[in-house]
């Protein structure tokens, strides 16, 4: 991703008031905006590589960005055991999002990995797990080494990134997630129904 397609996102962003920039920190999300709701724009649909990663562990980066959720490491490590990462990639070949998941063992009797891997809401109606509430913290981040290459850009590149967990009607938190997109597959709009 050019470097001019990133600084026009962000100052997209942040002339709509959804981010601040504080120089020679980095970009933030605006405390002043309450409702701040994110949706991926896929454009043209291509497929999505799966990739079971069960020794995955949150880095220092993303353990602080799940601090906005009150997830702690403590709860990934007890909970959270089943975990993978999902790779967007477009028709062109080119990948555009990657989604580290971690899925709380304790809700679920089996992992269809089948049908995880097509989709999660597929697995989730299959396990009879009603989603009521989805919360999600989104901000600019540099990314790391590992992310950088799944998304084919430079090292100490910015993008979006977007923290979330849903959680069921018992109150269980299903999934936390870690959300990366290239700045021009991201929107922050969306309309989720349950």
């Amino acid at each position: 991703c050019a470097r001019g397609t990133v600084r026009a996102a962000l100052k997209e962003l942040i002339n709509e008031g959804f981010i601040v920039s504080k120089k020679s920190i980095g970009h933030f999300v605006s405390l002043s905006r309450k409702k701040l709701t994110i949706k991926p724009s896929f454009g043209k649909k291509g497929y999505q590589k799966f990739q079971v990663v069960n020794d995955l562990s949150p880095t220092q980066k993303q353990l602080e960005g799940f601090k906005q959720l009150d997830i702690t490491k403590k709860m990934l490590d007890d909970k959270f055991g089943y975990r993978f990462i999902k790779t967007y990639i477009n028709g062109e070949e080119k990948p555009f999002t990657v989604i580290h998941s971690f899925l709380n063992t304790s809700v679920f009797e089996n992992v269809d990995e089948e049908k995880l891997s097509k989709s999660l809401s597929a697995f989730l109606v299959q396990e009879n797990i009603r989603i009521v509430k989805r919360r999600e913290f989104a901000l600019m981040q540099t990314i790391d080494q590992h992310i950088a290459i799944k998304l084919m850009v430079g090292l100490k590149t910015q993008v979006p990134v977007v923290y979330s967990e849903m959680v069921d009607n018992k109150g269980n938190i299903v999934e936390a997630a870690i959300q990366y997109y290239l700045p021009n597959e991201f929107s922050m709009s969306k309309e989720i129904k349950y």
